[in-house]
């Protein structure tokens, strides 16, 4: 089952843990997936993580779309598709949180 948010939100609702890890390639996008991770995100962390960057601000958005792209294409389960960019993950956690969005 694709997850969704209202999907989240159940989990949460029943106590069920949720789970979500950073990925900023196909590979680990897709054994993330198959492993059964709920959401997958990909942050500002490529940066210092996989770029070599000394901070996370030098981050450009064309850094970030070449690790987004391989990210939504791996993920077949895992909520991953972030239409109008972060703001329905940030809309997630915010429900996740008790925060009406």
């Amino acid at each position: 089952m694709k997850m969704d948010i209202a999907t989240l939100q159940i989990k949460k609702e029943q106590g069920e843990k949720i789970t979500l890890l950073t990925a900023y390639d196909y590979t680990m996008a897709r054994l993330a997936d198959e492993a059964g991770v709920d959401v997958l995100l990909v942050g500002d962390s490529v940066g210092t993580v996989a770029l070599g960057y000394g901070s996370a601000r030098q981050v450009t958005m064309e850094d970030m779309l070449h690790h987004v792209r391989p990210v939504v294409a791996a993920a077949r389960r895992a909520l991953n598709r972030l239409c109008g960019g972060v703001l329905i993950l940030m809309g997630a956690a915010l429900l996740l949180a008790g925060h009406s969005a």
